[in-house]
């Protein structure tokens, strides 16, 4: 058979033109322990990003009751002592949070 009459056969015309498909490869599907444990890693990450946000907002809280305490006698009878002793409470729970974050962060820095 000649070019010619291969252009003209459409068992083979009909190839020429179907776009080549990338080859397909095969990866073992993940073990189930270690997807577990993949997994627990990412859940342990992301309780990070939660307790990042936990301790903005008393930080932000902490600072609005400060305000209230700057402000002297603004407020109506309480509020100053009441914003004080919050404000107090506030700065011993975000160090306190601080330290139990770090204590949860290092094992996580170790892998």
């Amino acid at each position: 058979m000649t070019t010619a009459a291969h252009s003209q056969d459409p068992n083979v015309a009909h190839l020429a033109l179907r776009p080549r498909k990338p080859a397909l490869v095969l990866t073992p599907p993940e073990p189930p322990a270690e997807r577990a444990l993949r997994l627990h890693q990412e859940a342990k990450s992301v309780s990070l990003e939660h307790l990042a946000a936990l301790l903005a907002s008393i930080d932000q809280a902490h600072e609005l009751a400060q305000t209230v305490v700057d402000s002297g006698d603004l407020y109506a009878v309480g509020v100053h002592a009441l914003s004080e002793r919050l404000a107090e409470d506030l700065f011993r729970y975000s160090r306190a949070l601080t330290a139990l974050t770090e204590r949860q962060r290092a094992p996580l820095n170790a892998h």
